[in-house]
């Protein structure tokens, strides 16, 4: 899995062409298979899309990050996003659009050719095309989430007019992602209950595919089938809460079963120490030059923190007060340097606790310069427990949503659970609960968007803030490029 590498002397995103694979690839073997999905995957997490532009441009556009104020020397381009003064000429923008359509393009690959591949190795190449069908709608949710009506790729292109195609209808393009995670469902052709794992990690099951729809549906306001699918991870029973929130995000429990068999991230995005494979979530959000498990022995060996964004006041005073257990780990008040000349004997208080520590490399045997190597969650099993509560609310009431949120709030450490709300309380519950669990984990501005909050909330922050920007603007390459292509409102 292809990454880019950083220096000190580089710009804070150069961008990444990885992944590539073409038609004329011969697909012979259950290997070829895998090789080509790997190909899928690589674009996705490089650092020039999900492994850092993704972090940087999702949070920073929310209401829960500002840029920091000691921020890594590089990393101005990070301001713009805090202020919404960015243009369609970004790199970060260009480089999450180029990775999910590489993504894609490298999916319709796998979809149109593995099929043909004649092997005893039956299990991999239905898991190979499902895990495709999987990732193309993935990556299509991305896409339209972040920049609306986009072009949708459900083959590979032929000549130029394949290659550019125009915007496709929003709903067509949802149409395309929920028959591809049924697909992806399907017990006799879709992914297995169980995850396969190998040398690059563990696979997406059927269960992510089950969540991932669910999240599509509490997207389009399906409150009875977001329900229904989030359900289905419930009732799998293969997924629980880790008792202490830390343990969800440490290095050392990657792929670790708790209480049930897969632990709690459903579907996750795995990193590696090596730098060419790491994301850089974690480098980001920490205090400036902190050095947390950088060292081997006495030498610094990993990469400072970079404090290109720091929590907002507004999203530290959404955590309720015996919040311990999390807000602890997410905020700490303090943090133990590895350079011990720093504070006292290397303990640093944090005063304020603006900084989110969820990603640190604790655990990591070979900390290498930029090597963060803790795996990066997109749908954690508590976010199940979340939208079976929102949906189960919104579709008819409380009643039968208390369960799946005092789960999250009791791991959390929040000693009262819910009771007695109506419909509108326990709504503004779960977007409160949400905004808490998911802090550093560029949920916030989608929820913004799909509760229809974006521009209140936004405005009080950013007044002159356009209709339409609550999307991305279309990359300008894409608009030079493409003239069946037209740029979004509010970025003309």
């Amino acid at each position: 899995m292809a990454g880019l590498i950083l220096s000190s002397c580089e710009k804070f995103l150069e961008e990444d062409q990885t992944g590539q694979i073409t038609s004329e690839t011969f697909y012979s073997t259950s290997k070829d298979a895998v090789q080509a999905l790997n190909a899928v995957y690589n674009p996705i997490i490089s650092l020039g899309c999900f492994g850092l532009n993704y972090c940087v441009v999702n949070e920073l556009r929310s209401d829960d990050f500002v840029k920091g104020a000691k921020p890594w020397t590089n990393a101005t381009q990070a301001d713009v996003y805090d202020k919404y003064t960015f243009t369609a000429s970004e790199g970060f923008i260009s480089g999450i659009w180029n990775g999910y359509y590489q993504a894609i393009k490298n999916a319709n690959l796998v979809i149109e050719n593995v099929g043909n591949i004649v092997t005893p190795d039956t299990s991999v190449i239905r898991n190979v095309i499902a895990e495709a069908y999987f990732f193309r709608a993935y990556s299509h949710f991305e896409l339209v989430r972040m920049f609306g009506s986009v072009p949708l790729k459900d083959k590979s292109p032929s000549g130029l007019t394949g290659a550019y195609s125009g915007r496709a209808s929003v709903d067509d393009i949802y149409a395309l992602i929920i028959s591809d995670l049924e697909y992806a469902c399907d017990p006799k052709k879709g992914l297995y209950a169980k995850p396969w794992v190998e040398a690059a990690g563990q696979h997406p099951t059927q269960y992510a595919a089950y969540a991932l729809l669910a999240n599509v549906y509490l997207t389009l306001q399906n409150w009875t089938k977001a329900a229904e699918y989030a359900k289905k991870v419930i009732d799998g029973g293969k997924f629980a809460l880790w008792a202490n929130y830390k343990d969800i995000f440490l290095y050392s429990k990657k792929f670790s079963a708790n209480t049930a068999e897969l632990g709690e991230n459903v579907f996750v995005f795995n990193f590696h120490q090596d730098a060419g494979f790491s994301s850089r979530w974690g480098w980001i959000m920490q205090p400036p030059d902190a050095y947390v498990n950088c060292f081997v022995g006495s030498t610094k060996n990993g990469r400072p923190g970079a404090n290109v964004m720091e929590v907002s006041q507004a999203a530290i005073n959404d955590f309720e007060a015996d919040d311990s257990n999390r807000k602890n780990y997410v905020l700490p008040s303090s943090y133990t340097d590895d350079d011990k000349t720093r504070g006292v004997n290397g303990l640093i208080t944090l005063d304020p606790t603006k900084y989110c520590m969820k990603y640190t490399n604790e655990g990591q045997t070979n900390v290498l310069w930029g090597g963060w190597g803790s795996n990066i969650p997109v749908i954690r099993y508590s976010e199940v427990l979340l939208i079976y509560a929102e949906a189960e609310n919104e579709a008819n009431g409380p009643a039968n949503a208390y369960a799946a949120i005092n789960q999250v709030r009791g791991r959390a450490g929040i000693v009262a659970p819910l009771s007695g709300l109506n419909k509108e309380t326990f709504r503004t519950a779960v977007r409160k609960e949400r905004r808490t669990e998911f802090l550093g984990e560029a949920k916030r501005i989608f929820d913004l968007i799909r509760w229809g909050e974006f521009y209140n909330t936004m405005q009080s922050i950013i007044p002159n803030l356009k209709q339409g920007q609550h999307l991305l603007p279309i990359p300008q390459g894409e608009l030079d490029a493409n003239p069946s292509l037209k740029q979004n409102e509010g970025w003309n």
